[in-house]
């Protein structure tokens, strides 16, 4: 994990990560929501300016929109450590097994409503400073 430039890593056809045009910084708790946040995928995505009032860890991530329309999470490598790293991002893929909805207060800032993210497999460009997944 640390190259020089975003490439892709496995399969989708496409050769990089798209430009967002819309973001904010958010905190995000990785692991199932049915699952009570452990196991893999998004548990929850809170503004970075809320309180967070989970015991679970967290990974601030700058959340987006591409360029066309796809929701892009860039996760923050300084704040994982590496067992986390490990866990939710190994053979750079990000595996998510349950349907998330956006919450309101974050589709309204991007400006898109309804945003959910589907259950799947999906890559992972490795960049020096962040790990992006488009959704």
């Amino acid at each position: 994990m640390g190259s020089t430039k975003a490439t892709l890593i496995t399969g989708g056809g496409r050769l990089r990560y798209e430009k967002t045009v819309k973001k904010l910084k958010a905190e995000v708790i990785l692991g199932s929501p049915n699952a009570g946040c452990s196991g893999v995928g998004i548990c929850r995505v809170m503004a970075a300016t809320k309180q967070i009032d989970c015991p679970c860890p967290s990974v601030t991530t700058w959340v987006g929109i591409t360029e066309s329309g796809r929701v892009q999470f860039a996760f923050i490598k300084s704040a994982m450590d590496e067992k986390m790293i490990r866990r939710h991002f190994r053979w750079a893929l990000f595996q998510v097994l349950e349907a998330y909805e956006m919450p309101l207060h974050i589709t309204r800032y991007l400006k898109s409503p309804g945003l959910l993210i589907e259950p799947g497999i999906y890559t992972v460009w490795d960049t020096p400073d962040r790990l992006i997944v488009e959704f």
